[in-house]
């Protein structure tokens, strides 16, 4: 029998409305038995717009216990989207903005109201820190003896984070610019598509970071600056890595992101997964 939860949620975010309502129990094949959660967006500032709605967003590893987590994810998947609506207006042709799948309104509501999502997720968060300080005695007095949850996602999840991919003619095209110039003017060439904390983000959504440099058998590696460059002169495989920052932040989204993606298999073990293409592509797990 499932326990009696808080069954809705409403909360104003600068023009949007947002609702979240408990729908039920529900097996989801392999997730096995999870509570749904359904969702419901307006926004205020576009009254003509139909209200955005959806049941149960996205198979998740671990269903939101409550509707304080059922909305701290929803605005997980806001901030997301409405990133990615700032990166397709700044690089036309990306595929930032369909990282999440919502109403085709939403992406661009949610970028103008970036700052009030960022201040709603912080306030969830600080109220579940505070919950969770409520009730560390009791769960002390215990299990005092059991080590403490490592939950958390770690930040950052490693030394370098991806910038670019290339491969086939483009990855060849590099391959003998570093042929005729160095390693330092591919360096130099593919740094132009480092868009600074978007780049680091959509690596950070697509899990293309990376705790030590591993190259192909044959392959080269080479440092400079804050950049790594891997290649492998037969293939044509070329990839641009960066490390991260001590002044680097997590996104607002960073503490959810475990329970929005989709476990996957990695097609292969490069060092360098595909994090974008010089056409400004990105590639990676869908929700």
């Amino acid at each position: 029998m499932d326990t009696p939860r808080p069954n809705t949620l409403t909360r104003t975010c600068g023009s949007l409305t947002i609702t979240v309502r408990y729908d039920g129990a529900a097996r989801t094949g392999p997730f096995g038995l999870r509570h749904r959660w359904t969702y419901r967006l307006e926004d205020a500032a576009r009254p003509d717009r139909t209200p955005a709605e959806g049941v149960d967003l996205y198979p998740v590893r671990q269903s939101p216990a409550n509707a304080r987590e059922a909305l701290g994810s929803l605005l997980a998947l806001l901030t997301i989207a409405g990133r990615g609506h700032a990166d397709q207006r700044k690089n036309p042709g990306s595929t930032s903005a369909s990282l999440v799948r919502f109403a085709a309104w939403v992406p661009e509501a949610s970028h103008l109201n970036a700052n009030e999502l960022a201040a709603l997720a912080l306030e969830l968060a600080s109220a579940e820190h505070s919950s969770e300080r409520a009730a560390a005695p009791a769960r002390n007095a215990i299990s005092a003896d059991q080590p403490p949850s490592t939950d958390e996602a770690p930040w950052p999840p490693g030394r370098w984070y991806g910038v670019v991919f290339l491969q086939d003619e483009e990855g060849y095209d590099v391959v003998d610019l570093i042929d005729a110039q160095g390693p330092n003017a591919a360096i130099e060439h593919l740094s132009a598509w480092d868009y600074g904390s978007e780049t680091r983000d959509t690596a950070l959504f697509h899990d293309h970071t990376h705790t030590t440099l591993t190259t192909e058998p044959g392959g080269h590696c080479v440092e400079s600056g804050p950049y790594a460059l891997v290649w492998h002169t037969g293939l044509g495989h070329v990839s641009l890595l960066r490390q991260f920052e001590p002044d680097h932040e997590p996104p607002i989204w960073w503490l959810n992101r475990a329970g929005l993606l989709t476990p996957e298999t990695p097609a292969s073990t490069d060092c360098a997964r595909p994090i974008g293409t010089a056409s400004g592509k990105t590639s990676g797990p869908s929700l």
